[in-house]
Protein backbone atom coordinates (compact mmCIF):
# COMPACT_ATOMS: atom_id res chain seq x y z
CA UNK A 1 0.00 0.00 0.00
CA UNK A 2 2.67 2.43 0.85
CA UNK A 3 4.72 2.02 -2.80
CA UNK A 4 0.81 3.05 -4.23
CA UNK A 5 0.59 5.98 -1.88
CA UNK A 6 3.83 6.95 -2.96
CA UNK A 7 3.45 6.67 -6.64
CA UNK A 8 -0.22 8.98 -5.67
CA UNK A 9 2.02 11.59 -4.82
CA UNK A 10 4.21 11.43 -7.43
CA UNK A 11 0.89 11.91 -9.87
CA UNK A 12 0.18 14.41 -7.81
CA UNK A 13 3.45 16.44 -7.88
CA UNK A 14 3.57 16.28 -11.69
CA UNK A 15 -0.45 17.24 -12.32
CA UNK A 16 0.49 20.76 -10.26
CA UNK A 17 3.58 20.86 -12.26
CA UNK A 18 1.43 20.86 -15.65
CA UNK A 19 -1.51 22.49 -14.25
CA UNK A 20 0.43 25.74 -13.10
CA UNK A 21 2.40 25.74 -15.96
CA UNK A 22 -0.84 25.33 -17.92
CA UNK A 23 -2.05 28.67 -15.79
CA UNK A 24 0.35 30.75 -17.98
CA UNK A 25 -1.97 31.40 -20.93
CA UNK A 26 -5.41 32.45 -20.73
CA UNK A 27 -6.31 29.59 -23.48
CA UNK A 28 -5.16 27.18 -21.17
CA UNK A 29 -6.10 28.24 -17.74
CA UNK A 30 -8.92 26.92 -16.77
CA UNK A 31 -7.49 23.64 -18.03
CA UNK A 32 -4.79 23.77 -16.14
CA UNK A 33 -7.08 24.57 -12.88
CA UNK A 34 -8.73 21.58 -13.04
CA UNK A 35 -5.66 19.53 -13.60
CA UNK A 36 -4.16 20.82 -10.74
CA UNK A 37 -7.43 20.64 -8.53
CA UNK A 38 -7.24 16.78 -9.95
CA UNK A 39 -3.40 16.71 -9.00
CA UNK A 40 -4.84 18.00 -5.06
CA UNK A 41 -7.18 15.62 -5.04
CA UNK A 42 -5.05 12.90 -5.49
CA UNK A 43 -2.70 14.09 -2.91
CA UNK A 44 -5.77 14.66 -0.47
CA UNK A 45 -6.59 10.55 -0.79
CA UNK A 46 -2.99 9.63 -0.50
CA UNK A 47 -2.70 11.32 2.87
CA UNK A 48 -6.00 10.12 4.23
CA UNK A 49 -4.95 6.50 2.98
CA UNK A 50 -1.28 6.99 4.63
CA UNK A 51 -2.84 8.34 8.04
CA UNK A 52 -5.28 5.63 8.00
CA UNK A 53 -8.34 7.49 8.01
CA UNK A 54 -9.81 5.91 5.01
Amino acid sequence: MEKLIEIAYIVASVLFIFGIKMLGSADTARRGNQISAVGMLIAVVATLLYKEVL
